[in-house]
């Protein structure tokens, strides 16, 4: 149960890291980014290539509209708790102002 629920989150994330990498306009540096290293859009959707915001804002936002809770993104390795830039406690994003490239088993579970 709690491995389909961590798929479930993974596969999802995934998914969403993808939209806004393809349209949101926080991710337009990494599109540059990636159109320069000559990656163009269908690559990126064919490898579902993504891009995760920064800061934590976001996430919380997503995960609180699927319901997910704090634990179950620290338990998919989204959130850590401890935050090393401030000293303070807390959970923050793992993942920040950056592609994201998805790494998949072979199953094809993200």
């Amino acid at each position: 149960k709690t491995r389909a629920l961590l798929l479930r989150v993974h596969q999802e994330v995934a998914s969403w890291y993808h939209l806004l990498l393809m349209k949101h306009r926080a991710a337009d540096e990494a599109r540059q980014y990636l159109k320069a290293r000559g990656m163009n859009a269908e690559m990126a959707k064919r490898w579902k290539f993504g891009y995760a915001p920064p800061g934590s804002t976001m996430l919380r936002e997503w995960a609180a509209e699927r319901n997910y809770s704090d634990n179950v993104l620290v338990d998919a390795g989204l959130l850590k708790t401890g935050d090393p830039e401030s000293g303070r406690g807390g959970s923050y994003a793992v993942f920040r102002d950056r592609l994201m490239f998805p790494i998949r088993n072979d199953s094809g579970e993200v």
